[in-house]
């Protein structure tokens, strides 16, 4: 089983930097050309549309299961009988998405807070096209999910990064010819529509037997329910988790402490982002080596996966925590101690999920361990929500972050990694070693020369960042490459530079 772990990760990377590219020069143009008040009804717009993608109730991640599991190659009939099941509901659950646009269109006056009546009139007619358009994209929301359970994420990366570029360009021609949003909104949604339905030609290409139709099988809506129930309460669970405490320090603390929360988090999720672009690559890897009864193999990609997550997000989230204020000052012309303490205290509770929790999720997920891995996310959101409702007030926003933190260092010591390492058989002192203590040792030397360029030398701004921190990267992955075999690095340049190693 051949899996392209590495074009995945490299268009991964390209996917998000041109999503990243694209996010900041529509968000500029829509602010130049009309105004922060149009800006902010597109926001708005986006938002309504990531709460109509709770109605998929994790029936993507179920095609992606299946997709991962060979049900293709095992039993053709059944892959078919399958995915037009969860295309029949998605279709379904479009037409409410449609009804329910139609139906609040008739009150956005209270919920935009609009009261001119041409304003109003504008706002209804952006909202009823965006909800009608979101209605008859969500479908084939399935698409992108199939690619992935193929271990095709790379072609859905290549799909999506051409999307998005012509997006951009198409987006420049309507501003320049003086448009205003609505055709900016059917622009975007034809795009998003012509993309997944590309990823929908693709699929078809790659299974020839797959037969895609509008039917109903109720035993297969069975099989699919008791899985994408768990995942979907999974993913109820995360939004209370991620969502909940801005909402509750808004309550207790006041808008402008939700600015400072809100920005604390901004260098962690763009560390994030730099760190995360591997992890895509666990469940479809999971789903087909459980399938196939590689276990032991399996065990040994998580426990690999593990380590790569931990020694990129140690590396990065270090550097990023020694350089967090002129970092802040750089992005967002910001000196703040308090904004700079919070923000290191969010690069360390990046870490350990990072590090120890992502990884083993999808390892349970697709390993028919997903009522474990839900249970795990109910009590994790339990407890921050209770602990966040009795100290918020009296402790300030800083102890949402604490919060947090210890409750993940608890769970993950107590519940997760005691089960996982049972499931994938890896002695306790391998683990520790290979996670943490590698990455806390190569990165000792980096932070001392951080130290050095701060406390010796005095370089500041953009002078500490590029110096410092191009300098503490290179002595850092210079420290980890002693920590790989031999053997695992002459494999990875083989993947990398064939023709260069052929040569010598």
């Amino acid at each position: 089983m051949k899996i392209p772990v590495i074009k995945n990760t490299v268009t991964n990377y390209l996917n998000a930097g041109v999503r990243l590219l694209q996010g900041i020069l529509i968000s500029r143009w829509i602010i130049g050309y009309l105004g922060m008040e149009y800006y902010g009804l597109w926001t708005l717009l986006w938002s309504f549309f990531v709460y109509a993608l709770l109605l998929d109730f994790g029936c993507g991640v179920s095609a992606q299961k299946y997709t991962s599991g060979g049900l293709y190659e095992k039993n053709p009939g059944k892959y078919s009988r399958v995915l037009s099941t969860i295309f029949t509901f998605h279709s379904a659950m479009a037409l409410i998405i449609a009804l329910l646009t139609f139906l609040f269109s008739f009150f956005l006056s209270g919920l935009l807070d609009i009261h001119d009546p041409e304003k109003l009139e504008y706002a209804r007619k952006c909202f009823l096209l965006f909800g009608f358009g979101a209605a008859l994209l969500f479908p084939t929301g399935m698409f992108p999910e199939i690619l992935v359970g193929g271990q095709k994420i790379y072609l859905r990366n290549y799909i999506i990064i051409v999307a998005k570029v012509i997006e951009l360009i198409g987006i420049l021609v309507i501003f320049s010819l003086g448009a205003a949003l609505i055709p900016l909104i059917v622009f975007s949604m034809l795009v998003s529509l012509g993309t997944n339905l590309t990823m929908g030609g693709c699929i078809l290409k790659l299974h020839p037997k797959l037969k895609l139709r509008l039917k109903w099988d109720r035993e297969c809506w069975k099989e699919i329910a008791v899985f994408s129930g768990f995942v979907y309460l999974g993913s109820i669970a995360k939004l209370v988790l991620n969502r909940s405490s801005r909402l509750l320090i808004s309550i207790f603390c006041g808008v402008a402490s939700v600015g400072v929360f809100h920005l604390s988090s901004k260098i962690a999720d763009l560390s994030l982002i730099a760190v995360s672009q591997y992890q895509e690559n666990i469940s479809p890897i999971s789903g087909a080596l459980y399938k196939r009864g590689k276990y032991s193999v399996l065990g040994r990609i998580i426990l690999g996966s593990m380590r790569w997550n931990s020694f990129t997000a140690f590396g990065v989230m270090m550097i990023a925590y020694m350089l967090a204020e002129p970092l802040l000052w750089i992005l967002f012309k910001v000196r703040d101690p308090e904004v700079t303490s919070l923000s290191r205290l969010f690069l360390i509770s990046y870490y350990l999920s990072t590090a120890v929790r992502d990884v083993p999720h999808s390892f349970f997920v697709m390993t028919e361990r997903h009522r474990f891995a839900t249970g795990v996310i109910i009590a994790e959101a339990a407890a921050n929500l209770i602990l966040n409702l009795l100290l918020l007030k009296p402790f300030g926003m800083r102890v949402v972050i604490w919060n947090g933190l210890v409750i993940k260092i608890i769970i993950a010591a107590v519940i997760i990694l005691p089960y996982l390492l049972r499931c994938i058989r890896i002695p306790v002192g391998e683990f520790l070693g290979k996670i943490f203590l590698q990455p806390f040792l190569a990165g000792i030397p980096a932070v001392l020369y951080l130290l050095l360029m701060t406390r010796s030398l005095h370089l500041d701004g953009w002078l500490l960042v590029i110096f410092g921190g191009t300098g503490a990267g290179m002595i850092y992955l210079f420290l980890i490459s002693f920590f790989v075999p031999r053997s695992q690095k002459k494999r990875y340049l083989n993947k990398i530079l064939p023709g260069f190693l052929r040569k010598t």
